[in-house]
Parts: structure tokens; sequence; C-alpha cells
């Protein structure tokens, strides 16, 4: 009878290497492991080591008919370029050793898990934490709270204030969590998203959106986003990006028009509005129609327009997010709701899919800039006849 398959994911395989395998302690020479995930598309982990000027990747994958040049229990170990071939193959030594030790020499059949914040190895789910907080240290702490309050009130669950621990700054400032509702459904436009995996996966991009309040739920949703003061302390500190920042205001309608939108944005200011009472209690008669469920309402846009545009935007240089506002300005006052659709869609779009792509953050400008003459173009399209229909 044939053996059931083991688990393997990150955290079943740095468990398998015991306590030699530490998170930035030495592992070979200078070589310290940095990160384990999953890889996007082949059923393989991943492990990360970095040393001063050098990064190295070893691919860990169930072991093909072919024998690799190095394997153990079943696993096969290949390290993949740019790292240096002799301290991959060093790498890929020390790492058989270690499985042979504690699972042995028989092979063993596996089968690779999902990608997962529950496979994360528990010293990197460990580094992002948080703690209960309140509003009340947070300067739109009266807007927070009707928020909170419309919330419950249309989705029958509170949001909560938290701190989460990597925020830049003298202290963590206030996040705000949107649990999933428990009634009824969000409408598109209040929409939230689940992030590419690699940001949600890998701990370079994970950390960096946590040090700007944002933290991940089990299914890769934003669901704790920093309030507009938290992330402009965590921005502060860098002139060079775009100067577009979240404001939250009451509004006096359900929600924004495109063309009020469009104006905040060519502002450099990305609204966030809080629908009056008055108007959430008739937005929950409505809802009961089914019908009727996605009428937007402005209740809980904080955790999609910091999720999806704040957090999307942000690293665009800020020479090209001026340039972009220019051009966006030209053609505001004929084509108000065309600007507004660029920029929630189209750009929106084009940022997320760059950080689909980058195995760092610091990657983000210069692909940014790559891509620019073409969203200008984009924009500059906006009267013509094909725009048009």
């Amino acid at each position: 009878m044939t053996a059931p398959a083991q688990a393997l994911s990150p955290r079943h395989l740095t468990e398998a290497l015991g306590t030699t395998w530490q998170l930035d302690r030495p592992f070979v020479a200078d070589l310290c492991p940095f990160d384990a995930y999953r890889h996007e598309q082949r059923e393989t982990v991943l492990l990360e080591l970095v040393a001063p000027g050098r990064r190295l990747q070893i691919e860990v994958s169930p072991q093909a008919a072919s024998r690799p040049a190095t394997s153990a229990a079943g696993l096969a170990l290949t390290w993949r370029p740019p790292g240096p071939p002799d301290a991959g193959e060093a790498v890929c030594r020390r790492l058989a050793l270690l499985l042979t030790d504690r699972l042995g020499q028989a092979p063993r059949r596996w089968r690779v898990l999902p990608a997962s914040v529950h496979h994360l190895p528990a010293a990197l789910a460990a580094e992002l934490r948080w703690t209960p907080a309140s509003t009340t240290d947070d300067p739109d702490h009266a807007l927070l709270s009707a928020d909170a309050d419309h919330y419950a009130r249309l989705y029958g669950i509170r949001s909560t204030a938290r701190r989460v621990a990597a925020v830049q700054g003298d202290e963590p400032g206030i996040s705000i969590h949107y649990p999933a509702p428990r009634r009824g459904a969000l409408p598109p436009s209040g929409a939230i998203y689940p992030a590419p995996a690699r940001v949600v996966h890998r701990r370079r991009l994970r950390t960096y959106f946590a040090r700007l309040g944002c933290l991940f739920d089990a299914h890769g949703m934003p669901r704790t986003v920093p309030t507009p003061h938290t992330l402009a302390l965590a921005l502060a500190d860098r002139p060079g990006l775009a100067r577009l920042r979240p404001r939250m205001l009451r509004n006096r309608g359900p929600s924004l028009r495109a063309s009020t939108w469009a104006g905040w944005i060519t502002a450099h200011i990305l609204p966030i509005s809080v629908a009056p009472t008055w108007a959430v209690q008739t937005a929950r008669v409505l809802r009961r129609a089914r019908r009727l469920q996605q009428i937007p309402i402005d209740v809980g846009m904080l955790v999609h327009d910091i999720s999806l545009h704040a957090l999307g935007f942000h690293a665009i240089p800020r020479a090209a997010w001026d340039t972009l506002v220019a051009r966006a300005t030209r053609h505001r006052r004929r084509h108000p709701s065309r600007v507004a659709a660029f920029f929630e869609e189209t750009l929106t779009r084009a940022c997320w899919t760059l950080w689909r792509t980058l195995d760092a953050p610091e990657g983000f400008a210069p692909a940014f800039e790559r891509r620019l003459d073409a969203l200008l173009c984009e924009l500059d399209a906006l009267g013509s006849p094909s725009a048009r229909r």
C-alpha cells in the first residue's frame, strides 16, 4: 500500500530544517536565511538567503524522475540564478544534510500545499503583530466613529481600531480593521480585493505594507488599513513619492459624484467619504429589496480607498504623479467622469499590475516610469470619439 503524500509548505519545510535554519542568522558563510514562500506558478517552495550585495534562491520540490544533483528524503534542491553557483551548491548540500538527518534517507512522497498565510513559517508570521487601540488618538476620531456605527448598522459587525507593530514613526499609528459583512454585501463602489500573492507571501513586500499600517487576512484581503493620519506619518520622510494624501470628509449625500471625486484627486487629495446617518438608514431599508443590494453607499470606504487606491498609488514618483495630474487637469472640466475613471480604474490597475511583478518595493518607481508614457497617452485619448463610446 502506497504511503500517503506528506504536506510541503514553507512552514513544513522550515520546521523540518530545525533550529539550524534561523532567520537573519548565518547559514553558509555570510548567507543568512531571509524568506520562505510557495512559488506562484510551480508546485515548489523557495528558500531565500541574503548577504551584503547578494541574494540566493533555493527551489525545493518533490523529486522528479531524473535524479537531481542534490536531493534528500524525496525532495529536489536546486539553486536559482542570480546567486553565485558555488554558494548555491554549498547551501543545497547543507540543506540536504539537515533534511536527511531529520527525515531519514528513505524517499518520501510530497504534496505541495497552496499558498496561504497559515503556511508561513512561524518566525515570519510572528513578525507582524497588532494590538487593540482606540480611535480617540486619531485626528479623524469623530468620522471614524461615525463610520464604525454605520458599518455595524448596515453590515451587522463593527470596524475596530488596531495598532500595527510594524508601522513607522515614534509610535505606531492607528489602523482600522473592517471584518467581512455578517449581513448583506459591500456594493461594488466599496468592494475590497485580495492583494497580489507576492505582496501577501513575500517577506519584503508583506513587511513593507505592514510598516504603512496594512495587514492581510488569511485570504489575502487587506482588511486592516491605516487611517489617513497614520499613512501620512509613514510617508512623511519620503518626499520623492506622489504627494497624494487621503482625507476623510463628511458627505452630504449617500456617495460622492464622479466629478467631485476627480476634482479632489487633481488637487492631490484622495477623498474618503462618510455618508450621513439618514442616508445609511435609507440604504438599510432599500437593501432589504434584493434588487437594491448593490446601491452605492459611502460606508466602510476607508478600507476600499486606502487598500485599493492609496496603497496602490503611494509609491508613484512625485514627478510622474505631478505630470499625470497636470495632464488630467486639462481634461477634467470637459470629461470629469472619464478622468475619475482613469484614476479609479486605469491607473489603479496599472499600479497593482506592477506590484504583482516586484521582488522588492524599491522596484516600483523605475517600473512605473517605464509605464508613464503609455498612461499619458490614455489620458490624452479621453476626448477622442472612441472614448465617448
